[in-house]
């Protein structure tokens, strides 16, 4: 099985979960990181980016209400870096570079051992108006520091 067949399985599970409880965390999980995938990979992009904006911001709004998810506080977590994350790579994708670093942050707070976080945050500071060179120098060395111990350079492409 192909990663593009196994993708379309996973994500017709994942969307059949959500007509059921459409606060499923671990379907919105999964629909966030293929659809970050898909942005990423520059597939369909106008609809993947609408795609990770609904899914990120409706796990995020889930996350804040429930009491805690099936894996409890660690999977928590996870989720939020997921979350996070794909809010602020779409933001970023449309120049909103504020909220793009409010959102990558609290990903890379949450680990901040992430290159694919820690890369697009770095971009935020630095494309914005007027850029913050500081945090944006700081975050760009990070994945620099990072990047020695990731295998491959795919991971840089926000």
């Amino acid at each position: 099985m192909s990663f593009a067949q196994a993708q379309t399985e996973t994500t017709d599970a994942a969307k059949g979960r959500l007509t059921n409880n459409s606060c499923d965390l671990r379907a919105l999980g999964v629909l966030s990181f293929y659809s970050r995938t898909d942005v990423a990979g520059d597939r369909n992009l106008q609809q993947s980016l609408h795609n990770l904006i609904e899914y990120s911001s409706r796990g995020l709004n889930c996350i804040k209400d429930s009491v805690s998810p099936p894996g409890g506080d660690s999977e928590k977590r996870k989720l939020l870096i997921i979350f996070n994350g794909g809010a602020g790579v779409a933001a970023l994708r449309n120049k909103d570079y504020a909220r793009a670093q409010s959102y990558l942050r609290a990903a890379v707070n949450d680990d901040p051992n992430q290159v694919q976080n820690v890369y697009p945050l770095a971009l935020a500071y630095l494309q914005s108006t007027p850029p913050n060179n500081v945090d944006g120098l700081f975050f760009l060395a990070r994945v620099i520091s990072l990047a020695q111990y990731t295998t491959g350079q795919a991971e840089l492409r926000a």
